[in-house]
């Protein structure tokens, strides 16, 4: 299946969640609660297309600061083992799966939510990102990924996280590679060009999932 090359991962999630019931896992970002970041909110921006939404993330701190600013909808749990007794018609893993420490056991537990019809979206970094190939060649390290979130502890590729759906009762539907927002002059001229031939080493990519029936 070959991949499209999108600037906004906004552009193909829109669609997909508009008018329906959906689950956004780890939705918690930094950026819902300044109001200049909003729009880079992506929990907010599925609120405004969804029939219905309910959030989920681990972090307590972050969850209470977004209830104060409105975001009622979001419950504290692990999304490896939580269970809401019901399924929905799209669920939403932006940027998630690369912190879990149980992938699988995600996976599981996604499918036992996700209707017959329904889709499972999932955004990670792409572990061939051509930055940080350049970046390990020029110092001989490997990428940090130190945060004030949890650590990466798994990089991902649209072939590994399709091989690993497939284990687990998934069949990949559409996959997408995402480019970053390019600021400089150069970066533009140079990547755009690039990025045209080889998607591949775009920074993230989008893999749409559906339940494979023969599971």
């Amino acid at each position: 299946m070959k991949s499209q090359l999108i600037k906004d991962k906004w552009e193909m999630i829109g669609p997909i969640i508009k008018g329906k019931a959906v689950l956004d896992v780890g939705c918690c970002d930094e950026a819902g609660t300044k109001e200049d970041k909003r729009s880079r909110f992506l929990h907010h921006r599925i609120l405004q297309e969804a029939k219905e939404v309910i959030g989920v993330d681990i972090s307590q701190k972050q969850i209470e600061a977004l209830r104060c600013l409105g975001y009622v909808d979001i419950i504290l749990g692990n999304v490896e083992t939580i269970n809401l007794n019901r399924q929905f018609e799209v669920i939403f893993a932006g940027e998630l799966i690369e912190h879990l420490s149980n992938p699988g056991q995600f996976l599981d537990n996604m499918r036992k939510h996700l209707d017959k019809n329904g889709l499972l979206v999932i955004t990670t970094p792409n572990r061939f990102h051509f930055y940080q190939y350049v970046k390990s060649l020029i110092t001989g390290r490997l990428p940090s990924y130190k945060k004030d979130m949890p650590f990466h502890v798994c990089y991902y590729d649209i072939n590994c996280l399709t091989a690993l759906g497939e284990r687990h009762g998934f069949k990949l539907v559409n996959s997408y590679y995402i480019c970053e927002k390019l600021t400089t002059l150069k970066a533009k001229l140079f990547l755009q060009i690039f990025y045209k031939f080889r998607p591949d080493f775009a920074a993230s990519f989008m893999a749409v999932f559906k339940k494979d029936g023969r599971h």
